[in-house]
């Protein structure tokens, strides 16, 4: 520090100080004319000097904090590095700060996508009230005074879900943990209060025999049939799989080594059954991008029942959709998604699969590469459901064997009401049969339909036709 450390003029007492890198020179005014004054606020310069604070006294040369909210956290007892940079940090612009900090949240692309999106969400909300609170120059002390709960009302009424809730408030967390420095940081702990969890449930375990998987495979076409096979062999997440090629097998152990997305735990090696190893290798690289395994699951399993394509609704008013014909014309359509069985389900099925067989927890655990136990733990729940109610069953009848009781008490078989069964009689010869049928494409002549005319042995149609047939 140079020996001229005051400059008085005739309106503020200055500071010249020479200080180490990264300050430097610290030449500024203390706004004070009163000797007394600028004594106290020096003081507390030298204060910050001797504790090797230069990042606050970086702040004061740069005009990010100023001398009297120094002297104010003096007389707090809040001189301390740290306190002063977060409450800068608080004061800085909200969405500024959230683009700074999310290269460093999450472990992978993948959360930090995810976080991307929740906190995009939050920008972009239909909540006015919301809106005004965290505009484009809302400060990150500003969520302190957030609607969050009448926020949490509108997603609902919107159709998001819990899980998506909680994914914004994790993001929310982990950006304050980043941004301040500190995970118990009293700011942080103050905004995590404010925003309510939401009840996600016990998570998603899919009712699917192995009867039911094979029904579904054999309606998906045979060249789409190793991928779904593949995934539900090794239990892969969908992007693990489609990342996997011909180098990440060991055919002699019949491994395969998964390239982790999600976590860093996640990239492992799996085993596969012997028997399946064909189908392995004609998964795997996957002959298929990610969009067609989907559309082959979601036809196979509508038509099975496994799943359906709901309208897509927005305040009670359905969505359209434009799409273009191959006549290069454009057309508005009802927006639809698929609802059912899921690829990520194939996950659950193998794990399910395994727990159902007598697999422990732990074993089934390490195949699905999970972190906490408490996420496998629901499989076990699951089978220990269907136990006791095999228990219940044996107990109320007998171990089984069915006793005079039993059988006095029986459940009694309704008849269920006589319906007017449809016959197809056979029609007598005519000279000019005309046979109408009339559906949703117009109306045609098709008199093979009718036992007795032109070709025999053809069942009628049964979905979405009636028949009338006229003799001239």
């Amino acid at each position: 520090m140079s020996t001229n450390e005051l400059v008085a003029d005739t309106k503020r007492y200055r500071i010249d100080w020479a200080l180490p890198e990264p300050v430097g020179r610290l030449n500024i005014s203390l706004n004070t004319k009163n000797r007394q004054q600028f004594e106290r606020r020096k003081v507390v310069l030298r204060k910050l000097l001797d504790d090797a604070q230069l990042d606050v006294l970086l702040a004061v040369k740069n005009g990010a904090t100023t001398i009297e909210e120094l002297v104010e956290a003096d007389r707090a007892g809040r001189l301390k590095g740290a306190e002063i940079l977060g409450n800068l940090k608080l004061r800085a612009n909200l969405w500024t700060s959230i683009e700074e900090v999310l290269p460093s949240m999450g472990g992978c692309e993948d959360t930090r996508r995810r976080y991307r999106t929740s906190l995009r969400l939050l920008q972009t909300t239909p909540d006015k009230p919301l809106r005004k609170k965290l505009g484009s120059k809302a400060r990150v002390l500003e969520l302190t005074a957030a609607p969050w709960t009448q926020l949490r009302a509108t997603w609902q009424r919107t159709g998001k879900s819990a899980a998506d809730w909680n994914h914004l408030r994790r993001a929310v967390s982990r950006f304050l943990t980043i941004l301040l420095g500190d995970v118990q940081h009293p700011f942080r702990r103050e905004v995590m209060k404010l925003i309510p969890t939401a009840k996600e449930g016990r998570g998603r375990t899919p009712e699917l025999t192995v009867e039911g998987f094979w029904s579904i495979i054999e309606a998906i076409p045979p060249h789409a049939r190793p991928c779904i096979v593949t995934l539900a062999a090794t239990g892969m997440r969908s992007k693990e799989y489609l990342l996997c090629s011909k180098t990440n097998l060991n055919p002699a152990t019949c491994a395969i080594a998964v390239p982790g997305t999600k976590t860093a735990d996640s990239a492992d090696t799996v085993y596969v059954a012997r028997e399946l190893w064909p189908w392995i290798e004609a998964g795997i690289p996957s002959p298929l991008q990610s969009r067609w395994i989907h559309i082959y699951w979601w036809r196979a399993c509508v038509q099975l029942g496994f799943g359906r394509y709901e309208p897509v609704m927005h305040d009670g008013v359905q969505v359209m959709r434009t799409v273009k014909l191959r006549n290069g014309k454009t057309k508005e359509r009802p927006a639809t998604r698929y609802a059912g069985l899921r690829i990520h389900d194939l996950r659950h099925v193998f794990a399910q699969v395994a727990s159902d067989a007598g697999a422990p927890t732990a074993k089934v655990q390490a195949a699905l590469r999970h972190s906490d136990p408490a996420m496998t733990r629901r499989y076990e729940m699951r089978r220990a459901k269907g136990e006791v109610a095999q228990l219940v069953g044996r107990a109320l009848t007998g171990n089984g064997q069915r006793n005079e009781r039993v059988k006095r008490t029986g459940p009694v078989q309704s008849r269920p009401p006589k319906r007017a069964a449809t016959r197809w009689r056979q029609l007598p010869p005519a000279k000019s049969p005309a046979i109408e049928v009339h559906g949703a494409k117009g109306t045609v002549e098709l008199s093979r339909y009718v036992p007795g005319m032109a070709r025999e042995g053809i069942e009628p149609p049964t979905r979405g036709f009636s028949v009338r047939c006229s003799t001239n």
